[in-house]
């Protein structure tokens, strides 16, 4: 009984076959795997879809009685998971092994389903459990399918209910032959009556097809009735089909209305068709010295099968049937588990740890991948000591059009495309450039190439980018401290030594305190001597500063940052040397998930680049491991510019589809907000270009999506931006009745006079409002203002209720 038993587990056994599959040496039609992106973390074994989404059941760490298994969420652009699934704690004092073998989505809840073989308990184990969101672990259903050895095998949704099978006998106390089904309250047996229904044997396999229910297994009856080991189940009453094999059916697939199976006759495998009145062996295998199925899967006009194969002293894993037999490599170690096709692309999936246990199976691609480096000795070869590049844009272009992906933490990029030519190049960034010019090469079906792509920093370029965020946007924390970091990132050539920086907060708030302390803090400005900074280099400061009683929640409180003048002579950009933002000191706090932009509204002729930020709290009950911010990016603005600028916590960005940026952080901690609302915030900054030449009026939104692992999804704030160019009908000299101001427009310097017979103060914005410099005129007089440090484009130079706009151009 036991050597039987073995034989039919054999799709939730294959983990303890041997690992290590033969390279395939021939094959009709080439096919390359694609990872889902980190994969999974343990070896794959059974999968199932819901709402268009894929779950997959892994194993993780293997002791002498059990393993520890999960579910991984895959939706197309990340994996959250469902963790912490093991054997009933009985379990590890016996010399049985339990293993969780299928899963199922049902009336909102996930479910799993195991098994043991071989215990040597005399208490009954529990073997099925259903997801708890609330408490966000996996509750086991006393009695629900209880036995001493043994269990479920395989569960799937039919007709509204939870359809159970394996080798038991009751399912909560009622009789239930090995077959059960759940409405969502109450168990009851599959059949006509109690005396007819279920099966004399163990159901290996549960398959829908035609709206039939199949089932398939080591049994010979239904009920009373003499079927063989494949069945059917109408809704109503049961059929048989005969026995397509003489040991046991382990698995059935369908290629559109036809019926395979796969099973053992006197130890052999075998796959055959059901004709409609019988079962038909495909002899097309004959062919081969070793042929050994172990699972099949099939969609509209093919059947696919994995195994171990070999004909003329060459090797394969994987076969299809389209009619003719075509065989494919697996350009991996490993082991196939079992195939899926979800939204109509093959799956492999099993003990395939360098891909992640799981990947995509292509059809007539090619692979090119490599790595982004720094160029240093001008050779352009990538050698051992050149740093690599993290999260740049590689193009991949042919008359078909451009794909594009982000290299990841390690620099290395992957594309998967059609064979063909195609050019491959590195987007540029400021002050980087192609080293070794525009790749052409030619993509082949099957194979795997290896490019590595050189860029070069420009030398003697000095450029330093600061960044101010608040940590906490949506107004101040409990004990009414408004919260900043900034961020000085050194994306020029040149090491940054003796600069300063400069924060200055609005002088009604107090208690200023910094992590590092300031060189030097006289209210409302603090003062730090910048560290070195290398090229590439990032260094921070946490500042805080105290709201006092009695300020309006409507008002904004305003902070900004610059360098010292001494510094802005030789930065190349002084653009982003000047950051400002403004909070609201008691305002409605939201859910702590917002996004904000510079400029805040309209992208005028001189904009560049608009810098999204994006601010996430987790209101949820639950600490995070890990969690994912997408933001599909508008057609405006070009993909291959985006680039992060400030960040709370490490991540790793990938562009979907070509426009759709997945940042995700994995690991990412986040306590709940209720338990510690510091740390539960974090925000992620990035810039990317505007398209040029934008039509009047063109509008450009974002709004971001944060996914919380399991525990719930979260949507910003849409920024929205509109193309306008206000410099249309600007005359060169402008004045209004209580001051002047010339050269105008400017190029680094105006002249202010003060024309009002009263003393007044005159304030410098930028088109975002910033506040950019501030000086007091006594009347019928005038001052020379230093522009040269600002960027050039429209300014506003305000005083009480009247306005000039300034055109500031090149110096």
């Amino acid at each position: 009984m036991n050597k039987t038993l073995h034989i039919a587990k054999l799709r939730f056994m294959r983990s303890l076959l041997l690992a290590g599959m033969l390279w395939m040496g021939y094959f009709a039609q080439a096919q390359v795997s694609t990872p889902l992106d980190q994969g999974l973390p343990g070896t794959a074994s059974a999968t199932c879809v819901h709402n268009g989404d894929l779950y997959v059941l892994y194993a993780l760490d293997t002791t002498a009685f059990q393993e520890q298994y999960g579910v991984g969420h895959w939706n197309g652009l990340y994996w959250s998971y469902y963790p912490g699934l093991s054997a009933p704690p009985i379990v590890t004092t016996d010399e049985g092994r339990y293993r969780f073998t299928s899963i199922a989505w049902f009336n909102g809840s996930l479910y799993a389903g195991g098994s043991i073989v071989n215990a040597r308990s005399a208490f009954p184990v529990n073997h099925l459990y259903r997801w708890n969101p609330q408490t966000q672990k996996w509750d086991v259903i006393n009695g629900a399918i209880q036995t001493i050895n043994y269990g479920i095998l395989d569960m799937v949704v039919y007709q509204n209910e939870l359809v159970v099978a394996g080798l038991f006998d009751q399912a909560q106390g009622q009789s239930a032959s090995n077959i059960t089904k759940f409405n969502g309250s109450t168990w009851s047996y599959i059949g006509t009556s109690g005396s007819d229904q279920g099966t004399n044997g163990l159901i290996n396999d549960l398959f829908i097809h035609r709206n039939r229910l199949y089932i398939a297994g080591e049994f010979n009856k239904v009920g009373a009735s003499i079927t063989g080991n494949t069945a059917f189940w109408t809704g109503s009453v049961w059929g048989g089909i005969g026995n397509p094999f003489s040991d046991q059916t382990s698995q059935l697939a369908s290629t559109g209305d036809t019926l395979f199976a796969l099973g053992n006759d006197a130890g052999i495998p075998s796959i055959k068709r059901f004709t409609g009145t019988g079962w038909l062996k495909l002899d097309s295998f004959t062919q081969f010295d070793r042929f050994e199925p172990e699972g099949i899967e099939g969609m509209s006009g093919s059947l696919w099968v994995h195994g171990r194969f070999a004909s003329s002293g060459k090797n394969a894993v994987l076969l299809s049937i389209a009619p003719a037999i075509q065989t494919w490599p697996l350009n991996t170690a490993g082991h196939i588990q079992g195939l899926s096709f979800w939204n109509k692309k093959l799956y492999l999936w099993g003990d395939l740890n360098n891909i992640g246990h799981i990947c995509r199976y292509e059809a007539g691609m090619g692979i090119l991948e490599g790595y982004i480096y720094q160029e240093l000795n001008k050779n352009c070869t990538f050698d051992t000591l050149e740093p690599t590049l993290q999260g740049r844009a590689v193009l991949l272009r042919s008359s078909r059009g451009t794909e594009l992906c982000m290299s990841d933490a390690s620099g290395r990029f992957r594309f998967s495309a059609p064979p063909g030519t195609y050019e491959v190049l590195a987007a540029t960034r400021k002050h980087w450039e192609p080293a070794c010019g525009i790749t052409t090469i030619n993509i082949h079906a099957g194979e795997t190439q290896e490019l590595n792509l050189a860029q070069r920093l420009l030398p003697n370029k000095t450029d330093l980018r600061l960044k101010l965020v608040g940590l906490n946007p949506t107004g101040m924390d409990a004990d009414r401290y408004m919260r900043y970091e900034v961020t000085m990132e050194n994306i020029g050539s040149n090491p940054i030594r003796g600069a300063t920086l400069h924060f200055f907060h609005d002088k009604r708030l107090m208690k200023f305190a910094s992590q590092p302390p300031a060189s030097n803090y006289s209210s409302p400005e603090a003062v730090w001597s910048i560290p070195e900074l290398l090229p590439g280099m990032v260094s921070k400061i946490q500042l805080r500063v105290f709201v006092p009683e009695g300020l309006p929640a409507q008002e904004l409180l305003k902070a900004w940052i610059r360098t010292g003048t001494l510094f802005t002579a030789s930065d190349l950009d002084l653009s982003d040397n000047l950051d400002t933002i403004a909070l609201t000191p008691a305002g409605n706090p939201g859910n702590g998930n917002t996004k904000s932009a510079v400029p805040e509204q309209f992208i005028l002729p001189q904009t560049n680049f608009i810098t999204y930020t994006i601010h996430f709290r987790n209101n949820t009950e639950f600490k995070t491991a890990r969690f994912h911010i997408t933001d599909t990016i508008d057609l405006n603005l070009p993909v291959e510019y985006l680039e992060t600028v400030a960040w709370s916590h490490n991540y790793r960005l990938r562009v979907v589809d070509g426009r759709i940026a997945v940042f995700s952080m994995d690991p990412g901690v986040l306590l709940p907000s209720e338990q510690s609302d510091s740390l539960s915030r974090g925000y992620f900054s990035y810039r990317i270009k505007v398209k040029p030449n934008l039509a009047a009026g063109t509008e450009v939104f974002n709004t971001a999506q944060i996914a919380f692992d399991v525990f719930g999804n979260s949507l910003t704030n849409r920024t929205l931006h509109v193309y306008s160019d206000p410099t249309v009908g600007l005359k060169e000299i402008q004045a209004v009745a209580g001051f002047r101001v010339f050269p105008n427009p400017a190029n680094g310097r105006i002249i202010v006079e003060n024309v009002s017979p009263e003393a007044r103060n005159f304030t410098l914005h930028d088109v975002q409002g910033r506040q950019l410099q501030q000086i007091q005129l006594l009347t019928g007089t005038r001052q020379l203002m230093d522009l040269g440090h600002l960027p050039s484009g429209i300014y506003l130079l305000q005083s009480g209720n009247e306005s000039i706009k300034i055109m500031l151009q090149g110096r």
